[in-house]
């Protein structure tokens, strides 16, 4: 069956790809037409899923279809947007009937669920991929953004978590459950539904919002990166199900609700005042959390007290992360970490200039790589605990000054003072530089900034 033929037998006839309002031309020419009211933005985002990578490989083409496009669909509810239509560019090794058929069948159930209609696509011979482009609209300047997060605001989700992370064994068959509590997580897993109604429900209403697609710690720590804010989660108020609870431990679950991902529900924050109206409208919100001053994500036990991961005390790489076990400290851990890099001052300054500047170099370039490599391991872009980036900008700050505690004291005072205020770039560059570039980037420009200040000072004395 040629592209033109497989397009008009299984997708161009298909209930989603009639014309709906918004869309004015769909699939059969070379672009879709769609109409936006006035006063209105049009949202866009797109999702690939790799055969082998983002799904198991065979499957069933059935639901492949419907975890396809919900994905996709759940970025218009972490912005607010109302559906509009969305196209389909499929990778196929080859073209079998049942499997199309199959495929258009869960595609086209997932699109009337969410009001979305299939507007275009491309078809082409190749390992098995999917990427879908999704289109919605909503009214200008009321999208849900990741950057708005205000301390104060509640820290709150959409449903529970983790379900999708525990059916993951199930899926590749190296787990057994009892059927009710596989289907129950495997429905999560396959059949994500995006909240979409939920999203339009907070414009004007959450200060910041995401899917949770990598994880609440690791999606939560774009919105404090973002927002230039700390998130507090309460691990007991972090919602699961009874089917996940059924299946594992509760420290299992946990940790699948934490860092499992691909729940597509929404975390976001809110302004407490709005909390009482959405939840006498129906909305089953849970709080799980708030927005503090600081950086990063916390996770907090029953206690209020900071939970440190075991593997700092087990894994060398994460104690050299934590400052030498510094950054478990439950208050200030960056204050702390600074205070221990100036124990390692006097030592640089036995070598020569050109000796602590290659010091300087190699613990920049490690910290890149370790503070990456930690963030990824505990699923938190820029745990609060990673401190590394403080000692390094300690020994940055303290470079060429002269040796004697009077220094060492100023030399703190400054660099504290600019991680903390972050003047241009360095808050633009914590809310938008990732990875181990990005956590130590802001605390190397602090050092620089307080290596100028201290250079200025130490030429006014002489």
């Amino acid at each position: 069956m040629g592209e033109f033929e497989l397009i008009r037998h299984y997708f161009a006839a298909a209930p989603c790809a009639q014309a709906v309002e918004g869309v004015a031309l769909g699939i059969g020419d070379d672009c879709a037409l769609l109409d936006l009211p006035a006063g209105e933005q049009l949202a866009i985002s797109t999702d690939t899923l790799v055969a082998g990578v983002h799904f198991p490989d065979p499957c069933d083409a059935f639901l492949l279809g419907q975890r396809a496009l919900a994905v996709a669909a759940s970025d218009l509810a972490a912005m607010g947007a109302t559906p509009l239509g969305f196209t389909l560019a499929l990778c196929l090794p080859q073209a079998t009937n049942d499997w199309l058929q199959g495929f258009a069948r869960g595609l086209n159930q997932m699109a009337e669920q969410c009001g979305l209609a299939l507007i275009g696509g491309d078809t082409t011979r190749g390992p098995l991929s999917l990427t879908v482009t999704v289109f919605g609209r909503l009214p200008r300047g009321q999208a849900l953004l990741r950057s708005g997060a205000k301390v104060g605001d509640l820290l709150c989700v959409g449903g529970s978590l983790g379900d999708a992370a525990a059916a993951l064994p199930l899926v590749l068959g190296q787990q057994q459950a009892a059927p009710e509590v596989a289907a129950a997580l495997l429905a999560q897993y396959w059949s994500p539904r995006p909240q979409l109604a939920l999203g339009q429900a907070l414009r004007g209403k959450a200060s910041a919002a995401l899917d949770i697609s990598d994880g609440l710690l690791a999606d939560c720590g774009h919105i404090a990166a973002a927002s230039g804010v700390a998130l507090q989660i309460e691990l007991a108020r972090v919602p699961l199900s009874p089917a996940i609870l059924a299946l594992l431990s509760l420290p299992a679950a946990q940790h699948c609700a934490l860092s499992g991902g691909d729940d597509y529900r929404l975390a976001f924050t809110l302004p407490a005042q709005h909390l009482s109206g959405l939840q006498a409208d129906g909305w089953a919100l849970q709080v799980i959390g708030r927005v503090v001053a600081g950086q990063g994500v916390q996770l907090l036990d029953e206690q209020g007290r900071v939970i440190t991961p075991p593997s700092v005390w087990r894994n060398p790489w994460h104690f050299l992360a934590f400052g030498f076990g510094s950054g478990t400290l439950p208050k200030a851990p960056g204050t702390w970490g600074s205070l221990l890099a100036l124990a390692f001052v006097p030592l640089w300054q036995l070598l020569p200039a050109w000796g602590y500047g290659l010091v300087l170099i190699v613990t920049t370039a490690f910290g890149c790589w370790l503070c990456g490599k930690v963030a990824r391991d505990l699923g938190v872009h820029d745990h609060g605990g990673i401190v590394w980036d403080e000692l390094v900008g300690v020994w940055i700050t303290l470079w060429l000054v002269p040796a004697g505690w009077q220094w060492l004291l100023l030399g703190f005072v400054l660099f504290r003072l600019f991680d903390i205020v972050k003047p241009w770039p360095i808050r633009w560059i914590d809310r938008h530089v990732h990875g181990g570039v990005g956590i130590m980037l802001d605390d190397v420009l602090a050092g620089v900034f307080a290596w100028l200040s201290l250079q200025l000072i130490i030429l006014g004395l002489s």
